[in-house]
């Protein structure tokens, strides 16, 4: 998985769809910088599979919750 998905996953994991978490803080979980964070996250916006409140925070939207569980699939890795 690239660090897109790696990010996609663990928010899911460990929010799941609506929760909230600190983006960067996420980040961290997969080995990003607060720059990598913020590109990543600019991109995951656009294409609607997280939204972010404020400064720090963010939520996976249900297409990107979707996205999340087909990424866990077997044989996705």
């Amino acid at each position: 998985m690239n660090k897109d998905e790696q990010y996609i996953v663990a928010l899911y994991q460990l929010a799941g769809i609506g929760g909230i978490k600190d983006r960067y803080e996420m980040g961290v979980q997969v080995g990003l910088s607060e720059r990598a964070v913020n590109a990543i996250l600019n991109c995951l916006e656009q294409a609607n599979f997280v939204k972010k409140i404020g400064t720090k925070q963010v939520f996976l939207t249900a297409q990107g919750a979707r996205l999340a569980e087909t990424l866990m699939l077997p044989g996705k890795k």
